[in-house]
């Protein structure tokens, strides 16, 4: 919502059990004291997760991500 500007969005979830079909509508506010905290999270992820990635592939050789890099964490 950050992203695209917009207020709100509907969440919507369908589901078909047993021949039986049901439907949820759920309308979704954007929060901004929720996306400015995240927003950090998710940089910090991109730039020592991500891109780190990309330029190593640690994954791939089995090298373990270090989970206290993150500057949001205590």
């Amino acid at each position: 919502m950050a992203i695209t500007k917009k207020p709100w969005y509907d969440f919507v979830l369908y589901s078909s059990f047993n021949g039986m079909e049901s439907m949820h509508i759920e309308r979704v506010f954007f929060d901004p004291v929720y996306w400015e905290a995240l927003k950090k999270k998710l940089l910090d992820f991109y730039i020592f997760t991500i891109i780190p990635e990309l330029l190593t592939v640690r994954v791939k050789r089995n090298i373990p991500l270090d989970p206290q890099i993150y500057s949001y964490k205590k």
